[in-house]
């Protein structure tokens, strides 16, 4: 039986970057972050869109998963994102689950992104979560 580990944890290429190096603009800042990933993790794909949470008040979303094998034996994978911040609008890193017992990257993809949409109570059947809905069908 697959075990799912929720939260953070250290992305061992997201070192923090002195200012210099930091690149201008959006477009820059996602490449300069890409680029840091290796290549043995699986780009799962990204979600565009936007989430109304009240009349007048809606932020931007714009994710990039990608899942990475694991090191070790405490587990088998990892899912994490380079995700927009739209109230700093800038791009950074979340790293929000590992799996156990799950050798296939399909699988694994499907179970820990299924299971952060329960952990942060996004109900796929509503047409306002259509985007991670069409993601997760996609994985």
């Amino acid at each position: 039986m697959s075990r799912i580990t929720f939260g953070s944890f250290d992305l061992p290429f997201a070192v923090g970057d002195s200012e210099e190096e930091q690149p201008d603009g959006m477009c820059e800042e996602l490449e300069f972050l890409q680029d840091k990933i290796p290549a043995r993790c699986i780009f799962l794909g990204e979600i565009n869109s936007q989430l109304d949470s009240s009349p007048g008040l809606a932020w931007g979303i714009e994710d990039y998963y990608y899942l990475m094998p694991w090191e070790g034996p405490e587990y088998d994978w990892g899912l994490f994102r380079i995700t927009w911040d739209d109230n700093w609008e800038n791009f950074g890193w979340s790293a929000d689950a590992r799996i156990k017992s799950v050798t296939d990257p399909k699988e694994a993809g499907r179970k820990m992104f299924r299971g952060l949409m329960k952990r942060w109570k996004y109900d796929l059947r509503k047409s306002e979560y259509a985007a991670y809905r069409e993601f997760l069908r996609g994985i």
